[in-house]
């Protein structure tokens, strides 16, 4: 009889998985987060209420959940649920600005990865916006 074992939650595995990523990969995911937000600028600028927007960047990542979409014995394949803190210069009229941040735009970022590398080979596909019909077909909790 094994004494003292702990039984894991789904939860913690869902947020050490989330750690690792943000810890090992942050900046990949930055990249594929920045570059949505450069190339939807008309949808960034529906997120801060239909303003003007100049210059855009994004600074925080907030991961917030994680989806098991494939495996197989050699790969997995896993979405990913991003909130970014995303600022910008904010159009005021006359040449004048102001910097403003939103955090309201959910995006997802589908992954694959071969098992057993430390998710060294990770490819992350494009960040698509998140949307209420996004369906993951084996969530972790």
């Amino acid at each position: 009889m094994v004494k003292n074992r702990k039984s894991i939650s789904k939860e913690a595995i869902v947020n050490a998985f989330l750690e690792y990523l943000k810890d090992h990969c942050y900046d990949a995911f930055h990249a594929k987060i920045l570059h949505f937000v450069i190339t939807h600028h008309d949808l960034i600028e529906e997120k801060f209420s239909g303003k003007r927007i100049g210059y855009t960047t994004v600074e925080d990542l907030d991961f917030k959940q994680v989806w098991i979409a494939d495996t197989d014995e050699e790969t997995i394949s896993f979405d990913v649920l991003i909130c970014p803190e995303i600022y910008g210069q904010v159009k005021l009229g006359h040449g004048d600005f102001e910097t403003q941040s939103i955090n309201s735009l959910w995006l997802v970022c589908s992954c694959t990865a071969k098992i057993g590398t430390k998710l060294f080979d990770l490819k992350i596909g494009p960040a698509e916006e998140y949307t209420t019909k996004f369906k993951s077909s084996k969530p972790l909790s």
